[in-house]
């Protein structure tokens, strides 16, 4: 009998093993931009408290940038020395086609180079350093430039996203080196885009879901839980489910406890 209880005990304790990485992990949804993007399963959402350390290093007020996620390669490493992509949005409203007009003149005076119209659908798209490829059919903006540093030498790649809800901004970097490897994931997220069945889409026990309240208590310094190995977003839904696991493990040692101490007493008894 003790020898099932063990067995039971350690059915519990591998559950609790099994469950964060069970749970789906390629979809963030921005309930905020109502719209959804798909990521690579090695990829992971990157934890706001994480997010505004690394942006207070670079002299930018967490408080002033108003992103809503960022999305990067799981690694050992900080996740600024690998690909990584922050979403904000720049707009609430749906521009018409003279506001869209109006945005791409202002991107080419940016970028000091005239907008050229081309083909977003796949990553084979040919960028040249500063000049903005605007897909009409995705009616979606893009544009590649290189950033030297002291540090590190990165590609980024800016994609505007004109929709019925406003302007979504994917902020796309990548070290020099991994540029080429990370491009198709770039443009993947873009035709990923969709603003229809988010409910059926997000999922149920992640932070992938924009959650702005939270968002709101980092940037006011509040530290949130990272874990090593998996999203690391600190999912309250994660944490109901574990801790209910340890729960039915220590009730499950208790009622074991109990049996054995009284089977115990019977036997003495006996031999009184």
């Amino acid at each position: 009998m003790i020898k099932s209880g063990g067995i039971f005990l350690a059915m519990i304790l591998a559950a609790v093993m099994v469950v964060p990485s069970a749970l789906p992990g390629n979809t963030f949804v921005d309930w905020r931009g109502g719209f959804y993007v798909s990521y690579p399963d090695d990829w992971f959402h990157v934890p706001y408290s994480t997010v505004d350390i690394f942006l207070q290093t670079q002299g930018i007020d967490p408080n002033r940038f108003d992103f809503d996620a960022v999305l990067a390669k799981k690694t050992d490493q900080p996740f600024f020395l690998e690909p990584y992509v922050f979403i904000t949005l720049t707009a609430d409203w749906q521009l018409d086609g003279r506001e869209i007009d109006s945005a791409l003149k202002s991107i080419s005076a940016q970028y000091g180079k005239d907008y050229v119209e081309g083909s977003l659908k796949t990553a084979d798209v040919v960028f040249t350093f500063d000049r903005p490829v605007y897909d009409r059919s995705l009616n979606a903006v893009a544009v590649v430039k290189p950033i030297t540093t002291d540090v590190a030498n990165k590609i980024s790649m800016e994609i505007r996203k004109f929709y019925e809800k406003g302007v979504a901004v994917f902020l796309c970097y990548a070290p020099s080196e991994m540029y080429e490897s990370a491009k198709p994931i770039f443009i993947s997220m873009l035709n990923s885009f969709s603003t229809r069945d988010l409910d059926k889409v997000a999922p149920k026990e992640s932070l992938k879901v924009v959650d702005l309240s939270q968002r709101k208590a980092s940037s006011a310094g509040q530290i949130e839980s990272e874990s090593d190995g998996d999203d690391a977003d600190g999912s309250d839904g994660n944490k109901t489910i574990i801790i209910s696991l340890i729960v039915l493990v220590v009730l499950g040692a208790g009622i074991l406890s109990i049996w054995a101490n009284k089977k115990k007493k019977t036997a003495d008894s006996k031999i009184d």
